[in-house]
């Protein structure tokens, strides 16, 4: 297990979030839209950011994931990581 899998991470309160259809565009508020972005997020990078509250590690995350879109707990692990590791860049997230 990796060092982020161990880590619990919380939304930042400067972004917004809003569903449109089946992505998540996230937009933040209190930066440049054009320095930072928009990022859109599948469905389930959408059900990791709703999940990201400060309580659960990355460990809990990738379990969630595995268990709600039955895919093998490895392949979860790996891709929470990447997401939070992308989100951690944007400043989207901080740990807890």
């Amino acid at each position: 297990m990796s060092e982020i899998g161990v880590k619990r991470y919380r939304r930042d309160p400067d972004i917004v979030c809003r569903r449109v259809a089946s992505e998540v565009i996230l937009v933040p508020i209190r930066r440049n839209v054009r320095e930072v972005g928009i990022f859109r997020l599948n469905e389930v990078a959408g059900f990791v950011w709703d999940r990201l509250d400060g309580a659960r590690t990355a460990e809990d995350l990738a379990r969630e994931i595995a268990e709600t879109f039955e895919v093998v707990e490895a392949t979860a692990r790996r891709d929470v990581e990447t997401l939070l590791a992308k989100l951690s860049r944007m400043g989207g997230i901080h740990e807890s």
